[in-house]
């Protein structure tokens, strides 16, 4: 009882306070603009080895290359470039930086590019070749499998060759992943992110996604036991949320356009915040703290890419985009339920919604 009148009471409360009103935000322009971001600014990519490799941050040329952050806005890329039915240079350049974190010794792709100096950049706790993060592997794994689930040959093989070591990981911590461990020997760095909480405990749902993917990708049955076995252990405080990449984005925020100039941070402690890049925020701060601490996160700049190719259908014949809830469901909701958006004759023309009023602004292609 008391807590019901406790959450009737916050809502007589926020009733009271000034809300904004609720306006359309244009993710297919964002999306073209966060590509053109990423394909040619200096501080979004630098050259090893002559491959193209994403930053972690907004000008952090210190770190060596994560295959997190490359798969990720591979995978992102990848659905934006086949949404809009044009390959991008920039997502085939993430797509061929993949092959090059496979560690040969190891039998598995790894976090950090191997054979790559961390320098002065190695001021972080674990930060080495020897030092693996669970969640980092495991998330590099579930989107090497989204890859070969989308057709890439290059990305299937990777992950054929990667499930061994995954699986042999798995078994050593009886599906209870620690924080790091030795990537060679499977030794324990580190069992638990603070006393009494518990290691990676999100890492059992991505497993057990990888395992199913493995099961549709190449047909064998022993996946979908290893799968069962993370569900059939014990653990009080297993997450069953698969984390992706749209985690960060539910605490982040463009530096541009969205935060005021007078809430972000003057600096960052991973080098420099570039307002003018179409790049999230990692950090939103409570209060009167200045957002933008950490840096600007671009292994979160797909954003754009997944609100686009999920929200909207391209309509060729109409010329004109139409953004619906469930946009990738097979039913159709009726028309009253949707919003049209039409390219326009006139250069300043609005779209209209099916009711015949002005839509907020027009979506082209």
């Amino acid at each position: 009882m008391a807590a019901a009148q406790y959450l009737d009471m916050l809502a007589d409360v926020y009733l009271c306070l000034p809300r904004r009103e609720a306006a359309y935000h244009d993710w297919p322009a964002r999306a073209a603009r966060t590509l053109g971001d990423l394909s040619f600014s200096p501080a979004c990519t630098s050259l090893r080895g002559g491959r193209r490799y994403l930053m972690p941050y907004v000008g952090d040329e210190a770190k060596p290359p994560e295959s997190m952050v490359q798969l990720t806005l591979a995978v992102n890329t990848g659905e934006y470039d086949r949404w809009r039915d044009q390959p991008s240079v920039f997502g085939e350049a993430m797509r061929a930086t993949v092959p090059s974190f496979f560690d040969e010794e190891v039998g598995s792709v790894v976090r950090w590019l191997p054979g790559a100096d961390f320098g002065a950049s190695q001021a972080e706790e674990n930060m080495n070749h020897a030092a693996m993060d669970s969640w980092y592997l495991h998330h590099s794994l579930f989107n090497l499998s989204r890859l070969a689930s989308e057709g890439d040959e290059r990305a299937k093989e990777l992950l054929r060759r990667s499930l061994p070591y995954a699986i042999r990981v798995a078994r050593r911590f009886a599906y209870r992943w620690p924080i790091f461990f030795n990537l060679r020997n499977l030794d324990v760095i580190r069992a638990e992110s603070a006393p009494g909480v518990g290691g990676e405990t999100d890492v059992g749902g991505l497993y057990a996604l990888v395992m199913l993917h493995a099961l549709e990708l190449f047909g064998i049955p022993s996946f979908s036991r290893r799968r069962s076995a993370v569900w059939s252990t014990p653990r009080p405080r297993l997450h069953a949320r698969i984390p992706t990449e749209h985690d960060r984005f539910r605490r982040g925020g463009r530096a541009e356009a969205v935060v005021p100039a007078d809430l972000i941070a003057e600096r960052s402690r991973n080098w420099r915040l570039e307002r003018t890049l179409s790049v999230p925020l990692e950090d939103l701060q409570d209060g009167h703290a200045p957002s933008g601490q950490v840096g600007q996160e671009l292994y979160g700049a797909g954003m754009p890419f997944v609100n686009t190719s999920r929200h909207y259908r391209r309509v060729p014949a109409a010329g004109c985009l139409e953004r619906a809830a469930g946009a990738r469901s097979k039913r159709r909701r009726p028309l009253s339920r949707r919003v049209l958006f039409r390219s326009s004759i006139r250069r300043n023309g609005c779209a209209r919604d099916a009711s015949g009023t002005n839509a907020t602004c027009c979506a082209h292609f």
